[in-house]
């Protein structure tokens, strides 16, 4: 009796831990992440929005639309997307504002926060597009 008594515990101190040890099941990251906005004074753009859709491209299981603005209209492009843990990892791509920057994002809330390798970092927030209000 005092043995499968032991032999329960063992069991169900096995199973707290290890339902405890487990990652946590990372949060549904496709969608639309956003600081794009547009001055009332000069009309010029600024800010950044992402578009992240799945897509197996290679080791890649999703994709990201890049939008950069700073003043003008948009630089776009679409560049493959990797995660490792609870991190999103991209490059941008040569032809662009920020030619071969390698760029990790973190979930923070409804929130991706993108990490610059000189240390910045931009905050953007998951909602509509940008431009699903423009013009109004």
């Amino acid at each position: 009796m005092k043995n499968t008594r032991v032999v329960c515990l063992l069991i169900l101190y096995l199973i707290a831990f290890g339902c405890l040890a487990k990652e946590p099941v990372p949060q549904r990251i496709t969608g639309i992440y956003s600081d794009l906005v547009q001055s009332k004074e000069s009309g010029d753009m600024s800010g950044f929005e992402l578009m992240i859709i799945p897509a197996n491209v290679g080791e890649a299981p999703y994709s990201v639309v890049i939008q950069v603005a700073d003043g003008g209209a948009p630089f776009i492009a679409i560049v493959p997307l990797r995660t490792d843990k609870s991190k999103i990892l991209f490059d941008f791509p040569t032809t662009s504002p920020y030619p071969n920057e390698h760029i990790e994002g973190t979930f923070v809330g409804k929130n991706l926060v993108l990490h610059w390798a000189n240390g910045n970092e931009v905050r953007l927030r998951r909602g509509k597009s940008f431009w699903q209000n423009w013009g109004r």
